[in-house]
């Protein structure tokens, strides 16, 4: 998702069955998972639950009945808290081919063709990273924020997610509840997008009913999402850049030139984006065609998304009710690299 590139793993983890030894690994973590969940209600009752506990839990259920009323958003999520002893809920690997933006994609039932695999165990993502580096690809291995099993089962929130502000909660629940209520099957750049575009819209709509729009709350809401677009543009035009590169004439020793001395002025000049907005946590080391993928599964075809729910004059029945008519994404629902 938008949030921290939060990635859909629960089905696609459930159903990934390419060992017996990986089958077992993930039925494992999905069981233990849904076996620890305890209903937020009964937390919220228990005179011993911490204030921290209690103010998250209340914020959660506060967004999660609003997503439902005031959006139309379906699904039991988010109703139990399941307690883990790692830091994210699982980890995600992306892989894309060295010189061009193309993905290692892999197919499962139900969810159809996915562009990364999914792990509960952050050991078991960096084995297969390796295994995927020393064939050639370009890997990205990224913590998961979000979980979803689309609706399948009763997904809880989870102990980790109680470290990340209201904020960053509100917006991750609106992004899984939007996947519990549409998922096009093989289609993750839609589902991705879309759920992202309804995440930051949402969001917004929740802060400005709860907070008002002239509380400096909400003011600095508006501040950091303008920064994030700063960042997002010069994700984009490096991608771009790149692309034009490897669909070149130039010879691949060429290629891997250019494309070293652009990712390297992409990660100096995100540095300096980050600096100027205040963000204190610094740039990756190092980038890849993967890291880019990923950032463009979440972030691609909002213009199509926003003119659709204009379109509806911002009516989230009317927006929803449009989208879940299509059967695939429309052929024109995004340019694959776009400013």
């Amino acid at each position: 998702m938008n949030v921290s590139m939060a990635i859909r793993i629960g089905l696609v983890m459930l159903f990934q069955i390419n060992s017996s030894c990986y089958l077992a690994h993930v039925a494992h973590g999905q069981a233990s998972l849904l076996w620890n969940r305890e209903p937020i209600e009964e937390i919220l009752k228990r005179p011993e639950t911490d204030p921290k506990t209690l103010e998250k839990l209340t914020h959660v259920k506060a967004v999660s009945e609003w997503g439902k009323t005031r959006l139309g958003l379906k699904g039991e999520a988010f109703q139990t808290l399941s307690r883990i002893d790692r830091k994210a809920v699982a980890w995600n690997v992306t892989a894309s081919r060295e010189l061009a933006f193309i993905p290692k994609t892999w197919w499962f039932p139900i969810v159809g063709t996915v562009p990364y695999l999914g792990f509960f165990s952050e050991a078991r993502a960096n084995a297969t990273a390796e295994e995927l580096k020393r064939e050639g690809w370009d890997v990205a291995t990224q913590e998961v924020a979000g979980y979803s099993t689309l609706g399948w089962f009763k997904d809880p929130l989870v102990s980790s997610q109680l470290e990340f502000s209201n904020w960053y909660l509100t917006r991750l629940v609106i992004h899984e509840s939007t996947h519990n209520t549409l998922w096009l099957p093989g289609s993750v750049d839609f589902n991705e997008s879309f759920a992202s575009f309804v995440e930051i819209a949402g969001a917004l709509q929740y802060a400005r009913e709860t907070e008002g729009e002239a509380s400096e709350t909400y003011k600095r809401k508006i501040a950091a999402l303008a920064s994030t677009q700063e960042i997002h543009r010069h994700f984009r035009n490096c991608a771009r850049q790149l692309d034009a590169i490897y669909k070149s004439s130039m010879s691949d020793s060429e290629k891997r030139d250019n494309k070293q001395r652009i990712i390297e002025a992409f990660r100096l000049e995100l540095e300096r984006i980050r600096g100027n907005v205040g963000q204190q946590n610094q740039p990756k080391e190092s980038f890849n065609n993967a890291d880019f993928l990923s950032f463009l599964r979440y972030e691609s075809g909002q213009e199509y998304f926003q003119n659709q729910f204009e379109q509806c004059a911002k009516d989230w029945s009317c927006f929803f009710a449009k989208m879940q008519s299509l059967k695939e994404p429309p052929a024109n629902w995004k340019k694959q690299i776009k400013d």
